[in-house]
C-alpha cells in the first residue's frame, strides 16, 4: 500500500504539473500589435515618407477628399490555443474634449493574403496592398465602395464625446474576427480600419495610439480560449483523484 501510496503520489504529481502547463498556455493572452501604420492619400501624403514609426494613428473620410486608413498587424504564435473570444482594444491619443461622435469599421485580412505582405517602413497609400487607393468622392460623406478590395469586414467600433487622453476604445469580439484569429497558419494576423459613414469636417480625425507612442499601450488584442479547453482540465484532474482514491482502500 505505501509503495503505490508513494507511486501514486509522483504520478499525480507529474500529472497536475503537466495540467498546470497546459493550463497556462490556455490562458487568454494579450498582444500589442508587432507592427502599425496610417497611410494617406491624395492631397496629404500618397507616396511620401512612410508613418510607420509615428506616434499617432489616425482615421478620417472627408471632403476634400483627404483619407486616411491604418494597418495593423500581429504576431500570433503564442496563440496555440482556438479561440472563442477576441476583443480589439485602442486607446485615444488626444484630450482636446470633443470630436465627432464617429465609427470606424475593421477589416481582417485573409490567411495568407497579399493584405499580409506589408510592413511599416516602407508602406505608404501608393502601395498599400489589396487597399482600394481611389479615394472618396468630394462631398460624399461617406465611402462610395469598400475601402479595401480582399478583406472581410469583421466589426467596428465607435468613439463619443468628451474625448480624454488615456480612453480605450473597444471593438467587441465578432464571430468574424475569432473566425479570422482561427484560420491563421503562419502566425500573422493583418487588421485594417477605415472610417465608418462619417466624416470630419474640422479637418483632423481622431487620433489613436500606436505602438511607437511613448506613454500608451498600442492597438491591442485580447485573445480568449475555448471554455471547453478549461472543462477538459477539470474533468482529468477529476478522473485522476477518482482512480487514485479507488485504488488506494
Amino acid at each position: 500500500m505505501k509503495r503505490f501510496t508513494l507511486v501514486g503520489i509522483l504520478a499525480a504529481t507529474v500529472v497536475l504539473a503537466g495540467l498546470g502547463m497546459f493550463a497556462a498556455t490556455a490562458s487568454a493572452v494579450a498582444l500589442v500589435a508587432s507592427e502599425d501604420a496610417r497611410i494617406e492619400s491624395a492631397g496629404l501624403n500618397p507616396s511620401g515618407a512612410a508613418k510607420g514609426l509615428d506616434k499617432y494613428l489616425i482615421i478620417k473620410l472627408d471632403t476634400a477628399p483627404n483619407e486616411r486608413k491604418v494597418y495593423m498587424k500581429w504576431d500570433l504564435s503564442s496563440v496555440n490555443f482556438a479561440a472563442t473570444d477576441v476583443r480589439l482594444d485602442v486607446k485615444s491619443a488626444q484630450d482636446n474634449g470633443t470630436v465627432l461622435n464617429s465609427s470606424f469599421d475593421v477589416y481582417a485580412c485573409p490567411d495568407l493574403g497579399v493584405c499580409e505582405t506589408w510592413d511599416e517602413a516602407t508602406l505608404v497609400w501608393d502601395n498599400q496592398p489589396d487597399g482600394n487607393t481611389t479615394p472618396g468622392a468630394p462631398n460624399q460623406h461617406q465611402y462610395p465602395r469598400s475601402p479595401f478590395n480582399t478583406a472581410t469586414k469583421v466589426g467596428s467600433f465607435s468613439i463619443n464625446n468628451p474625448v480624454v487622453l488615456g480612453d480605450t476604445w473597444t471593438m467587441a469580439s465578432t464571430p468574424e474576427l475569432v473566425a479570422a484569429v482561427n484560420a491563421d497558419t503562419n502566425n500573422t494576423l493583418t487588421l485594417m480600419v477605415a472610417a465608418g459613414q462619417t466624416d470630419f469636417p474640422n479637418g483632423y480625425g481622431p487620433l489613436f495610439a500606436s505602438k511607437d507612442h511613448p506613454d500608451l499601450v498600442g492597438p491591442t488584442l485580447t485573445i480568449v480560449p475555448e471554455p471547453a479547453t478549461y472543462c477538459l482540465l477539470g474533468l482529468g484532474l477529476v478522473t485522476l483523484l477518482a482512480g487514485y482514491r479507488r485504488h488506494s482502500r
